[in-house]
């Protein structure tokens, strides 16, 4: 029982210490490529992460990140934004991304956005 109860805990500060990591980087790099203009803002950021192998794999992380599109003339847009990483030597990098204006990321954007806003 001790055994598991310290796999446990060394396994979320494993993970609260990779998302702390990974937000520092991808935050500011994903708004710098948006470049954002006056009608759109930032609604919220999810960041999860994890390891190929628990303890021993390499690091992987997502970040979802949401953004409304105001519009005086139309009811607000939302757009998301995936970008899927890999941590090697020390550094983060993008390894896949894409774009979501489906109805899964207007609701988890206007979840968010009850939230912020």
């Amino acid at each position: 029982m001790t055994v598991l109860l310290l796999f446990v805990i060394l396994s979320y500060w494993d993970a609260h210490t990779l998302k702390q990591d990974l937000s520092k980087y991808a935050t500011s790099q994903i708004l710098e490529y948006l470049q954002l203009d006056t009608r759109e803002r930032l609604v919220g950021v999810k960041i999860t992460v994890t390891r190929r192998w628990l303890f021993f794999g390499q690091p992987l992380g997502k970040t979802d990140l949401y953004v409304a599109v105001d519009d005086p003339k139309q009811p607000v847009k939302y757009v998301g934004y995936t970008f899927y990483y890999e941590k090697q030597n020390n550094q983060w990098t993008v390894v896949e991304s894409g774009a979501c204006t489906g109805m899964e990321c207007q609701w988890a954007a206007q979840k968010l956005d009850r939230v912020t806003h």
